[in-house]
């Protein structure tokens, strides 16, 4: 976890965050987003099927 003192809202968390990402994939939920149990398996299997290109999906999820 880092703190952060910069401006610009999701886009800026976003561009900060991929400065230090160090994984192969990187998910992004909204903060008041919670993904189903298995939500990351099921997106990593449909990456794998595909992995020259991205693999656009929306994941339901349920909010609090």
């Amino acid at each position: 976890m880092i703190e952060r003192t910069g401006t610009g809202g999701k886009a800026g968390v976003l561009n900060d965050a991929l400065k230090i990402a160090q994984g192969e994939y990187l998910a992004v939920y909204d903060a008041d987003a919670m993904p189903e149990e298995h939500a990351l398996y099921f997106l990593i299997k449909q990456i794998l099927r595909n992995p020259r290109g991205t693999v656009p999906c929306q994941v339901d999820s349920l909010k609090k």
